[in-house]
């Protein structure tokens, strides 16, 4: 009795389907290998806490298999009522939260972003037999419809039309590899990369294609080169998190706090020195080296370079205190820890500077203090709470005013193109509260992280809105921008480009400031504010 169809076009016939199960009978019928055969590499990519859409499911014990082995939110879906029927009795008693429905994968019933996986063996060949490909296009819509984001900014590149025009524009490619790197993954280097996966390249390829089509790679997750976890843990606001040591590109060793559900953006990093080494090394280092030896010391002889800020957008909003100038006490209220680098720094080489910092996750406190050195003081204190709400507490309690107020916090939203701050931040209501927390003097600096063309476009004028003056300074090579904001006179468009020669001028007194200020014996700040202020546009 044959079970294979008269033409290719019938393997996307729900009738079809209909008569190979009812001829199948009970027996199972795998597609493209077993569980035994793919249970390594669905291991590595999905997660037994993941929700799963199953898509075409058939009578395959796939799904029955990871269910027994601990994965419990998996949704099967097929076309033919009858195996859906035969499946569920199947698994009525010894799986009964197994779920089957009869479902059309080009059109679900199930809400967007609302699985973290989806599986096919099969069905996609299936559907693109018929109608030039149309019938599988519409399934792939439908599965990205379902996907819920998982890398903010980077996922978001390829995970919406805008983001891929973006991405192809930037690449000057129409057609692209993605590489998402994973935490159990080592490669020396991007080479080795291409190289196991460059013989599979071409059978992506659409219709026509050169064989010598030159296909550009792209990578997501810094998982190359030698790396060493020295913590892991659990938030139960971010949920895991790993601390790790690595070598940079240009030979020295940086600390990193990645929380594993967006693991390809490090939350914090710190340059670590020798603990009988004061380092001069400048972070702009032309000259790279390959990432692949560990160092010659222990991380137990160690310690963070408290002068190096890792982050170029931190190296900003320090510069940003130019706007101010540093003749008298500077107070700063801090939205975001992190590994503690940028409120220690301000602590450490301004003068008089009395620091806040709000956050939200007792574990960040607590990893930065063990793990990157952060030592609070009567000069540098940390709230733990909603940054949110501690602005509205400020501002009702009246009375008390900051010079500089800070956001550097990221956003657990993944449904949208920024990353930072999570939009609450910039809500005008929130920035009018903002405001009337600053001194005359005052500045608002904010670390702001869209690839979505209109939500900026949204957000600079919410903030034109309530303050005057607005300057950006973006950072190359990132999608960051430092929006430095006060309540003084309107800059118009004839200066756009320039910055002020006061700025100029208060510049070289900050870093005067900064480098006479630092404790005896601890590293000088490695900076340079007026290079940073070089590039300031009017917002």
């Amino acid at each position: 009795m044959s079970l294979l169809p008269r033409t290719a076009e019938e393997f996307s016939s729900a009738e079809y389907w209909e008569r190979f199960f009812k001829k199948r009978g009970e027996k199972a019928f795998e597609w493209y290998g077993d569980y035994n055969k793919l249970c390594g590499v669905l291991h590595k990519y999905i997660k037994p806490q993941d929700k799963v859409l199953v898509v075409g499911c058939g009578n395959s014990e796939l799904s029955e298999q990871m269910y027994d082995v601990g994965y419990k939110h998996l949704t099967n879906i097929d076309i033919s009522e009858t195996v859906v029927t035969h499946m569920n009795q199947r698994n009525a008693e010894r799986r009964p939260g197994l779920a089957f429905h009869q479902v059309d994968a080009t059109q679900t019933p199930y809400e967007e972003a609302s699985y973290q996986a989806t599986l096919d063996k099969g069905t996609l060949d299936a559907m693109a037999s018929e109608e030039e490909g149309a019938l599988a296009r519409r399934m792939l819509t439908e599965v990205g419809r379902v996907l819920m984001p998982q890398g903010r900014e980077t996922d978001w590149l390829y995970g919406s039309s805008e983001g891929r025009r973006q991405l192809s524009a930037s690449a000057n490619f129409r057609r692209l590899v993605i590489v998402a790197m994973h935490r159990n993954q080592e490669y020396t280097d991007m080479q080795a990369v291409q190289s196991e996966l460059s013989p599979m390249v071409m059978d992506l390829a659409p219709p026509g294609m050169p064989d010598n089509q030159q296909v550009p790679f792209l990578s997501v997750g810094g998982e190359l080169g030698w790396r060493e976890v020295v913590s892991r843990g659990v938030s139960e606001l971010s949920g895991d998190y790993s601390v790790e040591d690595v070598r940079g590109e240009d030979g020295e060793l940086y600390r990193r706090l990645v929380f594993l559900s967006n693991a390809g953006l490090v939350q914090s990093e710190n340059r670590l020195v020798s603990l009988n080494t004061v380092s001069s090394h400048k972070k702009k280092n032309k000259k790279k080296v390959k990432p692949t030896a560990p160092p010659a010391t222990s991380s137990t002889s160690l310690s963070v370079d408290s002068g190096f800020l890792c982050c170029a957008h931190h190296e900003v909003m320090v510069a940003g205190l130019a706007m101010l100038g540093v003749d008298v006490p500077v107070s700063v209220l801090l939205v975001g820890l992190g590994g503690g680098g940028l409120p220690q720094f301000l602590r450490d080489f301004v003068p008089a500077a009395t620091v806040e910092v709000v956050e939200l996750d007792p574990v960040v406190l607590e990893v930065a203090k063990e793990w990157f050195g952060f030592r609070p003081d009567d000069n540098l204190i940390v709230t733990l709470g909603d940054g949110l709400e501690r602005i509205c507490a400020l501002e009702k309690e009246g009375g008390r005013l900051f010079d500089v107020i800070m956001f550097d916090v990221d956003s657990k939203d993944t449904t949208v193109g920024m990353s930072c701050p999570p939009p609450g931040f910039v809500e005008t209501s929130l920035l009018q509260k903002v405001c009337s927390l600053l001194t005359p003097r005052g500045v608002f600096m904010l670390n702001l992280v869209c690839r979505d063309s209109v939500l900026r476009k949204s957000v600079l004028e919410r903030v034109r809105g309530v303050f005057p003056c607005v300057f950006s300074r973006g950072i190359e090579g990132e999608v960051n921008e430092v929006l430095l904001c006060s309540c003084g006179e309107k800059k118009t468009a004839d200066t756009a480009s320039a910055v002020p020669p006061s700025l100029t001028k208060a510049a070289k007194n900050l870093q005067s400031a900064l480098c006479s200020n630092r404790i005896e014996k601890s590293p000088s700040p490695n900076i340079d504010i007026a290079e940073l202020l070089k590039d300031l546009k009017v917002a």
